[in-house]
């Protein structure tokens, strides 16, 4: 009898990178379109969500359950997202001109605290960031695509989410529709 001829299989490591390879083109092609979603569902103070922690500059920890009261803008970004780099002196911008009416805050999905310090440092941005490497947020939203955008209201609701870059007129228009707070240009 024949012996039955065997496909060589690839190795666990080569299908490891295959799969991050790939994961990596479907982020970055999710996030070079655009697209806007209403949330499936609230997200109040009260939501697993609300106390998932973050890393401040200082190494405290945080929680989006801080930030409820006032409207809120949180940007979810990284260091290897082009899409990422080129939105954050448009929503800069918008957080200058918001003042203390609309809060900004930025949560890092970078490699390490490094990538995350450095892209602030390299782009020069003003609003509040933090790092979540793990992305329980992101992924609790289902959020698909990077950058993305969420709006949450003053009860901790989250009222409108984005998938895309974003310009500077576009978040100013999410933010009086939304959020019901005028940002002049």
């Amino acid at each position: 009898m024949k012996p039955l001829h065997r496909v060589p299989q690839p190795s666990s490591s080569r299908r490891w990178r295959a799969s991050a390879v790939l994961l990596s083109l479907s982020i970055i092609v999710a996030g070079c379109g655009e697209a806007s979603t209403n949330p499936s569902q609230a997200v109040g103070i009260d939501s697993p969500i609300a106390n998932l922690a973050f890393i401040h500059p200082d190494g405290s920890e945080g929680q989006l359950a801080d930030h409820y009261g006032q409207p809120l803008v949180v940007n979810f970004f990284a260091g290897w997202c082009p899409p990422c780099k080129a939105e954050l002196p448009d929503i800069n911008a918008v957080h200058l001109a918001a003042g203390d009416d609309v809060k900004v805050l930025g949560i890092s999905h970078d490699l390490s605290e490094d990538d995350w310090q450095e892209l602030v440092s390299e782009t020069n941005i003003d609003f509040e960031t933090v790092f979540q490497p793990d992305r329980e947020i992101f992924i609790e939203l289902r959020l698909f695509g990077m950058p993305s955008t969420i709006l949450i209201n003053p009860e901790g609701e989250v009222v409108h989410t984005h998938s895309g870059i974003l310009n500077a007129e576009t978040l100013r228009s999410m933010i009086s529709e939304y959020l019901d707070v005028e940002v002049s240009a």
